[in-house]
């Protein structure tokens, strides 16, 4: 049981309060972006941010893919994309996990039984 439970206290989706509604956009640092969408192969979509490089040769710049992290949500990183995108000169692919900012939750319910003796 106490495994289950450091799941709640490791995994934060809803920290800060509003990181399930409020997800901050490249746009207010600057940067140039899509917003996409991948879908897993159980069906679930993926929230994300593809910051590109301008130049006419972006296709053949690395893309350094980026995960936000245990809390918040990849609106929350946009200072680390700045880096990579200005220093680095990388494109950057932004990902949320399941559950965290817009990205969909697949509801799955584990039944635990205890017994007393």
């Amino acid at each position: 049981m106490g495994y289950h439970v450091s799941d709640y206290l490791l995994y934060q989706p809803d920290f800060p309060a509003d990181a399930r509604h409020f997800v901050p956009s490249p746009a207010q640092y600057g940067l140039p972006f899509e917003e996409i969408s991948i879908q897993t192969k159980d069906r679930v979509k993926l929230h994300a941010y593809l910051i590109k490089q301008k130049v006419a040769t972006s296709r053949n710049l690395p893309t350094i893919i980026f995960f936000h992290g245990n809390a918040g949500n990849i609106g929350n990183r946009l200072e680390n994309a700045k880096v990579i995108y200005k220093e680095l000169q990388c494109n950057c692919l932004l990902v949320e996990y399941r559950g965290y900012g817009r990205s969909e939750v697949k509801n799955t319910f584990v039944f635990y039984s205890f017994m007393i003796i």
